[in-house]
């Protein structure tokens, strides 16, 4: 592909009317660039001659992002996944791309809501690789180089933000929208950013962002439509899973903010105790307590709130949820293959069995206070009415089993194949019946 062809296809891209055309311009282009960018690409070893000169990837950045910021609904996401393909075909922006980020903060620094919002959505895929990626010189020279550009304009775009939300004033079901969704891929930014290192600009700026934490934790937004709802509570969960990453991380660093953060989390308790929809949140929520608990700085915690953690984060977890149920009902066999199988080690399930092992480590008098009663409980009610209240069988096989592994060696995966296999066992019995 030579200079007039890649710049034929941008002009295309603008003037064509029809989207269908449009989008199969963009695909073609997308997946040429992902082929050739690179030298060292399977596709362009196989056909040297079809990579791309200097000239042309110059073209291409210099167009892609006018292009991006007018494009539809329909073809941003094409576009978005052009920059994604390009930067990881690379394994990175910062060796080929190095003004990528300054190019994107000119559009940020226009303050315009609905363009910012996509720009944050595609830095934040840019960057995902910062918490998945081992540490390396050059990952860290690029997050670096990311921090410089961007953190002061995230900063002041969460707290501008921020104030939106707290006075209220906004009405309209779709800017409420974009703006929790904003937030989201600000806080995603964010855990990207810190996920390697606790980074000088952000240890710098802590009391900054401990105070926007503080603040988003604490809006409240009356009677929304389900869909803004829904937006608000996966904003609380990507919010919540920044501050795990800190509890985590980087206790020692944020400590004298720690403390102010319990209550304010614990009063989330209360929003997911009646409600089944939320599980990013729940899992979020889990994740704090298990962390907390895990190193031992709830030790003085009263017998009754341990008892609302595993009323409202365990016991909801230990039978089959709805959805899981009617996953066994359209295949039964290919669902408990999966659960022997794979057992996944990334459910609510899973994670709630290791709050309950961790709660009782430290206060294991517990386990016949609490635990024992309820594992009664729930037996007897299976026994009343095995038809009924077969899914209590099952939370009493989960909590016998997790309550029984006394340390850490022996929960291994192993193990919750075992009680995947316990409570899937026990469905395929009931339905046989």
């Amino acid at each position: 592909m030579d200079e007039s062809t890649i710049q034929t296809i941008f002009n295309y891209l603008v003037s064509q009317e029809q989207i269908n055309l449009r989008m199969a311009g963009a695909v073609f282009l997308k997946q040429y660039l992902a082929n050739y960018w690179m030298d060292n690409t399977e596709k362009c070893l196989e056909n040297p001659n079809k990579k791309l000169s200097e000239n042309v990837k110059g073209i291409f950045k210099s167009n892609i992002l006018i292009l991006l910021l007018n494009a539809d609904k329909t073809l941003f996401p094409t576009i978005m996944e052009m920059i994604i393909k390009v930067v990881a075909s690379a394994g990175g922006y910062y060796n080929i791309w190095p003004n990528l980020m300054s190019d994107l903060k000119k559009i940020l620094d226009q303050n315009d809501m609905v363009k910012s919002n996509e720009i944050y959505h595609l830095i934040s895929k840019v960057i995902k690789r910062y918490h998945i990626e081992s540490r390396s010189d050059s990952l860290f020279s690029e997050i670096v180089k990311t921090i410089d550009t961007i953190a002061a304009k995230l900063t002041n775009d969460a707290q501008r933000i921020l104030g939106l939300l707290e006075k209220g004033e906004i009405r309209n079901t779709q800017e409420l929208n974009t703006t929790l969704l904003m937030m989201r891929r600000i806080f995603s930014i964010f855990y990207s950013l810190n996920f390697q290192d606790f980074p000088y600009y952000f240890e710098d700026n802590l009391e900054t962002w401990m105070n926007i934490f503080k603040r988003a934790l604490v809006i409240q937004l009356q009677q929304l439509p389900p869909d803004v709802e829904e937006n608000l509570m996966k904003f609380r969960a990507k919010l919540l899973k920044c501050l795990n990453l800190y509890y985590s991380s980087y206790f020692e660093d944020f400590f004298k903010y720690a403390q102010d953060f319990y209550p304010l989390v614990w009063n989330y308790l209360d929003i997911i105790k009646n409600d089944d929809n939320f599980s990013p949140l729940m899992k979020q929520l889990i994740t704090f307590f298990d962390t907390n608990f895990k190193a031992g700085r709830f030790a003085q915690i009263p017998v009754e709130n341990v008892k609302t953690i595993i009323d409202t984060l365990i016991i909801k977890n230990m039978s089959l949820s709805e959805k899981e149920m009617e996953e066994f009902e359209d295949n039964p066999t290919n669902f408990i293959k999966i659960e022997m199988e794979e057992a996944d080690m990334d459910s609510n399930k899973f994670f709630a069995i290791q709050l309950l092992q961790h709660i009782l480590e430290h206060k294991p008098e517990l386990a016949q206070a609490q635990i024992q009663p309820m594992i009664l409980n729930f037996l007897n009610q299976y026994n009343s009415n095995k038809n009924t209240y077969w899914n209590q069988k099952i939370s009493a096989i989960n909590l016998l089993l997790a309550v029984s592994i006394q340390t850490f060696a022996q929960r291994s995966k192993f193990i919750f194949y075992f009680i995947s296999f316990s409570w899937s066992y026990s469905v395929k019995s009931k339905f046989r019946t």
